[in-house]
């Protein structure tokens, strides 16, 4: 808003940021409080909300983008070139600041949109960053070799209305495995039909570790409670991977940038046909090296 409204020469801008750094003696926190409570104030933000009793991570950008519109950007200090990876996690007004830490066409962005389980974050598109950044070239790297053609099919048809229109769908690869298992169950039949997953996958096909993803914290108990007379399990909530065990239970949202060599889904019928929940499928669904197996409950619909 401050740069929008205020169209001054070269020479003009100088002059004033040099009389705000000796006359205004402002600090980054007090004028973020400031913007907040301008905020507040206009109905942007709750009124109960309270920038004074906690800085979050989010809070960086504005920081950043105050200390910038202050002092002008660190002309002696600008990056020659910042890749990023994971962008998909970042959210637009990050993305903004960092490039403007850089020199001009100094940024690159790697990510998959598919994979961004942040709900806050409201990066849906990379188009829409050349209105933020500017010169910006999208290049698709649409060969995936993680897992099997079979497995990339069920992930692609998952994910597919979400990234309609927005980027292109991983192409299958060479790898040919074999099919994604569809397993069906009843809930009083459920315990029986896991085990039978994990000692065709530990025991027969010999993979291991397998990682069973449930969808969302809440439900790991349960589930470790179901596999733990049979195999030995650990949970890794997030973070270093557990070893030395049979079996794996995790999340969509911890087990990001992991891979199994065989994964089992559980309630695949939790998963809504929403963006979020299709991005919590695809992630899971994804993970699997070699064998992929998917348990949805009798009678209920699923994503596929």
């Amino acid at each position: 808003m401050f740069e929008d409204e205020l169209e001054l020469s070269a020479t003009e801008e100088k002059k004033f940021r040099n009389y705000v750094k000796k006359n205004l003696k402002a600090d980054l926190v007090g004028c973020y409080e400031a913007a907040v409570q301008a905020a507040k104030d206009q109905g942007l933000l709750p009124a109960a909300y309270n920038s004074a009793s906690a800085m979050y991570y989010e809070d960086l950008p504005a920081l950043l983008h105050i200390d910038r519109l202050l002092n002008g950007p660190p002309k002696d200090h600008l990056l020659s070139y910042l890749i990023i990876d994971e962008a998909q996690d970042y959210m637009p007004y990050e993305i903004t600041e960092l490039h403007a830490l850089t020199k001009r066409n100094g940024i690159m962005l790697i990510g998959d949109l598919g994979q961004n389980l942040n709900r806050a974050n409201t990066l849906r598109d990379w188009n829409v960053l050349g209105e933020l950044i500017g010169d910006l070239s999208l290049y698709e790297l649409k060969a995936t070799y993680r897992s099997t053609a079979q497995i990339v099919e069920v992930s692609n048809e998952i994910i597919g209305p979400f990234a309609t229109g927005k980027y292109s769908l991983s192409a299958e690869t060479f790898r040919d495995g074999e099919p994604v298992e569809f397993v069906e169950f009843t809930p009083d039949k459920e315990e029986e039909e896991l085990i039978q997953i994990l000692e065709q996958a530990v025991f027969d096909s010999k993979y291991e570790p397998v990682a069973v993803i449930v969808k969302d914290e809440s439900m790991i108990e349960r589930y470790h409670y179901m596999i733990d007379p049979y195999f030995s399990v650990a949970i890794q909530t997030a973070g270093k991977l557990p070893t030395g065990t049979k079996v794996v239970i995790t999340t969509p949202s911890a087990v990001k940038g992991l891979e199994f060599e065989a994964v089992v889904i559980v309630r695949f019928s939790d998963y809504e046909p929403t963006d979020d929940d299709r991005k919590l499928a695809y992630v899971a669904t994804s993970r699997a090296l070699h064998q992929l197996y998917i348990m949805v409950e009798k009678g209920k619909a699923s994503l596929i």
